[in-house]
């Protein structure tokens, strides 16, 4: 007769197990406890005479042509979060400006800017009212951009394929620091695994565990800031598409899974007010 006790082989086997199994139980619960969800009572943002908002710069809605998402289906789900404004880039065109997408929904204040394709990599253009230099040298767009009172910023500073290969005007008054398309891109697979394994129990935590250091791209901000006052931005950079064979499409990652990650802070010394935005 063999007697199974916890110091024989066959214990020693089951109670790995069960130990692992107890463990694995434990990172659960505390994966799906992680907080990301705010569908809280809107707080008072002022402190000390200044006014704290927050909110999400590079975004792509379906005017963009590979996302989904229109403004209004984007803005129901901002005003749910803890979101005062949220500025889209549509690649290469002003549609929302043209069709009066810009404005307040609810809360929180929409704006519409541009991501423009230049032959040095990618440029977002601010307050830019008018877009006729897509064929153009970037000195072009730049004095088109500055004409109208906008500015712009340099997008995928540091992507390994669309990185920024032209000087630093003076007329671009910053760049993104953390891109979340392009941590996808140079994520390192055991990253992506271990955020695939997250996903189920909390999905942004998930988009979370992919996240690197982008010591190049702060490199690159370090330089400039040596020089002059250079802004530095988080960039969503969200399609909520990833394209199959051909152009089909699907809808993911969705827009909640990515809005709670990570916000930009806008400090101003008077309020948002409804009148705050063009048109």
């Amino acid at each position: 007769m063999t007697v199974d006790c916890w110091g024989n082989k066959n214990g020693r086997v089951k109670f790995y197990l069960l130990a692992s199994a107890l463990v694995l139980i434990l990172a659960l619960i505390r994966i799906a406890s992680l907080p990301y969800h705010v569908d809280l009572p809107r707080l008072s943002s002022h402190q000390n005479g200044y006014y704290d908002y927050e909110g999400i710069i590079h975004w792509h809605t379906d005017l963009s042509g590979d996302s989904f998402g229109t403004y209004k289906d984007l803005a129901d789900i901002s005003n749910r979060y803890h979101i005062d404004f949220l500025i889209t880039t549509e690649h290469n065109n002003l549609m929302a400006l043209e069709r009066h997408e810009e404005g307040w929904y609810g809360h929180m204040l929409m704006l519409a800017g541009i991501e423009s394709t230049r032959k040095e990599g990618y440029l977002l253009g601010f307050n830019v009212l008018k877009y006729t230099t897509r064929l153009a040298p970037t000195d072009a767009f730049l004095a088109e951009a500055a004409r109208s009172g906008g500015f712009t910023i340099v997008a995928h500073p540091k992507n390994p394929r669309w990185h920024w290969r032209g000087g630093i005007d003076q007329r671009i008054v910053g760049q993104e620091i953390l891109d979340l398309t392009d941590q996808f891109n140079t994520a390192p697979l055991w990253l992506i695994l271990k955020g695939a394994l997250f996903f189920p129990f909390n999905p942004p935590s998930g988009f979370i565990q992919i996240y690197q250091r982008p010591s190049e791209t702060l490199k690159m901000w370090d330089e400039e800031t040596a020089q002059r006052h250079f802004t530095g931005i988080y960039a969503s950079d969200a399609h909520q598409s990833i394209r199959l064979l051909g152009k089909h499409m699907i809808c993911f990652p969705r827009a909640d899974y990515i809005l709670p990650i990570a916000h930009n802070h806008v400090i101003l010394p008077a309020p948002f007010f409804k009148g705050a935005c063009r048109g």
